[in-house]
């Protein structure tokens, strides 16, 4: 839940403490408590409690600009992990995330691999995320609140594909049940569902049925890792702030990315290419905030990173 995430020069850095261990055979433990946070494409630091609406954040459930910026309470951020991996190709995660005050957020996934042939293996995968609130959702006062009180959202991710040689196909789905928004501060990182696409996200929406297919291969001893992916994302209608925070519409979503990573006098040069189309599917009533940055573009990255 708290990551560097995507296409950045400057990904997201945390303070805090963290502890891991591996003294049990298959079984990694990992355990940390975060109190700041430098979100990603920023040089600030800020508190964990700060840290909330950094970046926009969209409309409270009455449809009115969320306020929580600067108002939110919180002593940090707790991180439990528990990974299994009871065989080469198997392995079980849990996630709990304690956001003191605010929120707490557990997660269960799995994901297997099995082998048909030398050259052929299956690809599955599921995740199970719970959301709920805690105490008033960060203050006392609604309006201020970064979630509403009592309420809790729930999510599935399912995987299922093939790969073959140097190649991998997958298809995704995730669903978003109408309990509630699912939120997570887009300052600490990006959702980890296996739908997630660059340049888009789900948090911050309920009732949602997300699906894509994505291609993807290995080659030059991975050293060049070319993908392509398409989904379509049904989201709730723009104008129901309940349960799309953001305004945004249905869309569908194409993205091709070529990755290469150098050798030699090089080596810790990588270079990234990515082009994102984003079409709309949902109505937008004919205004353009609907619109304008959201859906209807196209996007081309091309990034070089060094790292030494």
């Amino acid at each position: 839940f708290i990551n560097r995430q995507d296409g950045r020069m400057r990904g997201t850095i945390e303070e805090g403490v963290w502890m891991e261990m591996n003294e049990i055979r298959k079984l990694r433990v990992e355990a940390g408590w975060i109190w700041k946070i430098s979100p990603r494409s920023t040089v600030a630091w800020y508190e964990v409690e700060k840290s909330y609406g950094v970046y926009p954040s969209g409309v409270s459930e009455t449809g009115v600009k969320s306020s929580y910026a600067g108002h939110i309470r919180s002593e940090g951020v707790g991180l439990l992990g528990l990974s299994w991996s009871p065989a080469k190709n198997v392995q079980f995660q849990f996630w709990e995330q304690y956001a003191e005050n605010v929120f707490n957020t557990a997660l269960f996934r799995s994901d297997w691999k099995v082998p048909v042939s030398p050259d052929v293996h299956l690809i599955s995968g599921l995740m199970v995320v719970r959301q709920d609130a805690l105490n008033d959702g960060g203050n006392p006062d609604p309006a201020k609140a970064y979630i509403r009180k009592g309420s809790r959202a729930q999510v599935f991710s399912g995987r299922a594909g093939a790969g073959i040689r140097k190649f991998e196909f997958t298809f995704n789905y995730t669903r978003i049940l109408d309990d509630g928004r699912f939120l997570m501060p887009r300052e600490w990182g990006r959702e980890p569902f296996y739908t997630f696409m660059p340049r888009e996200r789900n948090e911050g929406f309920a009732d949602v049925h997300a699906v894509n297919v994505s291609a993807g291969a290995s080659l030059l001893n991975g050293r060049l890792k070319p993908s392509l992916s398409y989904g379509h994302f049904y989201l709730p209608d723009v104008k129901d702030a309940k349960r799309n925070k953001y305004g945004m519409p249905a869309y569908r979503q194409l993205n091709a990315e070529v990755r290469y990573a150098f050798s030699g006098y090089l080596k810790g040069m990588a270079l990234q290419f990515l082009m994102v189309y984003k079409g709309e599917m949902g109505e937008t009533y004919g205004e353009y905030r609907y619109v304008f940055n959201k859906v209807n573009m196209l996007n081309w990255n091309v990034m070089v990173d060094y790292k030494f």
